[in-house]
C-alpha cells in the first residue's frame, strides 16, 4: 500500500509541476522566464533534422542526453510536449525518491516545493534529468547499480561528475574514520573535514580556474559558468548556507551521509561569491541534504530545516517580487 501511495503522490505531485509550472508559448514571449526554455526548443528542433550519430557527436559528451532528446523529437511532434513530458518525468522521480528515504513525510513538501527543487531539478531540464539517477545511485546500496546509476547520470550531464566525486570522498572520510587510529587516538570526522574542505577547494579553483578542455568535458560551453571576481550575489544567501554548515559541523555525532552534505555546503560557501554556477552544484544535492536533515532528529537538524524554510520563504518572495513564478 505504501508503494501504491508514492506512485499516485509522485504522478498528481508531477501533473501539477506540468499544469501550473509547465511551458506554454506565452512563456516565449517572457525572455526572464523562457531562457532555458528557448534553449531546449532549439535543441529539439535541431535533433529532428539530424541523424542519429550526429545527435551523440553535437550533444558529446552527454550522449545519453542526446540520445534521448533525437529518440523523443522523433515520437513527438511538438517541442513544448516534448519540455512538459520531460518536466513530468523528473517531477515524477524526484518526488517518487524524496517519499521513499523520507521517514517524516509531512516535511516532503518542503522538498518538493522548494524553489531550487523547482529551478535546478524541474526549470533546468538536463541537469533534472541526470540528477534523478544521481539520487538513485546515491541512495542504492549495490556497488553494480549504484555506479550504472552514476555513469548515466554523467552521461546526461558531466556536471554531476563533481557531486559524485564528493560522495565518492565523503566514503573514503567515513571509512578513514572507521579504521585509522593515532594510537589510541581515533580521527574524528571534524579534524579530517578540515583538512580536506581547503584540498578540495583548491582543487576546483585548480580545475575550473583556466582549463577550457575540463571546462567542456564538465558540461560548461558558456563563459557564464567561469569562475569571476563577483557574482553579484547577495549575503543573505551565504548566511544561510554557511550557518546550516556550521550547524551540521558541531553536531555531536554525524551520520555518514551528513558528511555528504557537509563538504557541499563547504563547497557552496567557500565558492559562492566567484563561482557563477555553484547554485548547479547544491540545486543536485539540495534533496540529500534536507533529507539527511529530516531523518536523522536532533535539535541541530531541525534548526537546519528551520533555517531552510526561512531560505525558502525568502526566495519565494524575491520571485514573486520580480514575477519570476
Amino acid at each position: 500500500m505504501n508503494k501504491i501511495n508514492g506512485y499516485l503522490i509522485s504522478f498528481i505531485y508531477a501533473l501539477f509541476i506540468v499544469l501550473f509550472l509547465g511551458t506554454y508559448e506565452i512563456d516565449l514571449t517572457n525572455e526572464a522566464k523562457s531562457g532555458d526554455i528557448i534553449q531546449y526548443l532549439y535543441n529539439i528542433e535541431f535533433a529532428r533534422n539530424i541523424d542519429f550519430f550526429q545527435a551523440i557527436l553535437y550533444f558529446f559528451p552527454s550522449v545519453l542526453w542526446g540520445s534521448f532528446l533525437y529518440l523523443i523529437a522523433q515520437l513527438f511532434s511538438s517541442e513544448i510536449l516534448i519540455v512538459n513530458f520531460i518536466k513530468f518525468i523528473i517531477a515524477f522521480f524526484i518526488c517518487l525518491i524524496s517519499y521513499r528515504k523520507t521517514k517524516r513525510k509531512s516535511f516532503i513538501l518542503l522538498i518538493l516545493f522548494s524553489t531550487l527543487i523547482l529551478e535546478f531539478y524541474i526549470g533546468t531540464l538536463r541537469q533534472g534529468l541526470s540528477t534523478v539517477f544521481f539520487l538513485y545511485g546515491f541512495f542504492h546500496s549495490k556497488l553494480k547499480l549504484k555506479t550504472i546509476f552514476y555513469i548515466f547520470s554523467i552521461l546526461i550531464h558531466p556536471i554531476i561528475l563533481w557531486v559524485i566525486s564528493i560522495d565518492i570522498l565523503a566514503k573514503i572520510i567515513s571509512k578513514i574514520n572507521k579504521t585509522f587510529r593515532l594510537g589510541k587516538i581515533k580521527i574524528s570526522y571534524r579534524f579530517l573535514l578540515l583538512i580536506v574542505v581547503p584540498l578540495l577547494f583548491i582543487f576546483f579553483l585548480e580545475i575550473f580556474s583556466q582549463n577550457s578542455i575540463i571546462l567542456n568535458l564538465f558540461g560548461y560551453s558558456d563563459g557564464r559558468y567561469s569562475l569571476n571576481q563577483s557574482t553579484g550575489r547577495s549575503i543573505f544567501g551565504f548566511f544561510i548556507w554557511f550557518l546550516m554548515l556550521l550547524i551540521m559541523f558541531f553536531k555531536k555525532t554525524l551520520y555518514k551521509d551528513e558528511i555528504f552534505s557537509i563538504l557541499t555546503l563547504a563547497q557552496v560557501c567557500l565558492l559562492y561569491f566567484s563561482f557563477e554556477s555553484i547554485y548547479r552544484l547544491l540545486g543536485s544535492a539540495i534533496v540529500i541534504i534536507l533529507i539527511n536533515a529530516i531523518n536523522n532528529k536532533s535539535i541541530y537538524n531541525n534548526l537546519v530545516l528551520t533555517i531552510f524554510l526561512f531560505f525558502t520563504i525568502f526566495h519565494y518572495s524575491v520571485f514573486i517580487q520580480f514575477d519570476k513564478l
